[in-house]
């Protein structure tokens, strides 16, 4: 697996490489000693504030270990490579239809809660009729907005009955999981 070396300012040596970890099959960067153990992961590597730099080249962060600029536009291209491979596997492709539908289910939700706020705070505004501007103007738009995320959720679950079958099983097994810790007290 390709990866990069790097040394640390106490001697040690450890290893920087794109590949999954915290138990999940997704590519992330992580740090590893030189025995292999695990030191730090994260989904990718962030700019460090200036004022947090204990040098001046050092720039970028993998968690707690710090990099150099060449360092993290290496290990951001090993990652990459490492997600364009994993999306290319059949899990990979599920689990990019399931990142897509849940971002459709979230823009629903986010929506119907707008309207439901504008419609509970509607009389709030003082010596106006609040209900009569929610209904006039916002609170169409909103509900255009409403209507055509739910017609993108609805489409795509049309498109990719696979990924509704997989979400209605993983409720399923919760369901069942928490009825069998209910009774094994």
């Amino acid at each position: 697996m390709p990866h990069l070396t790097k040394t640390l300012s106490d001697g040690r040596i450890i290893t920087l490489a794109a590949e999954p970890a915290d138990g999940s099959a997704l590519p992330r960067c992580v740090a590893r000693a030189e025995d292999g153990a695990l030191i730090d992961w994260a989904g990718t590597v962030s700019p460090l504030p200036e004022a947090a730099r204990p040098a001046p080249e050092l720039t970028h962060r993998l968690s707690r270990v710090v990099l150099t600029a060449e360092e993290a536009t290496s290990l951001e291209a090993l990652l990459r490579e490492a997600r364009a491979a994993y999306d290319a596997t059949p899990e990979g492709t599920a689990y990019g239809l399931r990142c897509r539908r849940d971002k459709l289910v979230r823009a629903v939700e986010d929506i119907a809660g707008l309207i439901a706020h504008r419609r509970e705070t509607a009389f709030d505004d003082e010596g106006g009729d609040g209900l009569g501007t929610y209904l006039s103007g916002e609170g169409k738009a909103d509900e255009r907005r409403r209507d055509e995320a739910r017609k993108a959720l609805d489409d795509f679950d049309a498109a990719h009955p696979e990924v509704v079958a997989a979400v209605r099983a993983e409720r399923e097994e919760e369901k069942q999981r928490l009825r069998d810790a209910a009774f094994d007290l």
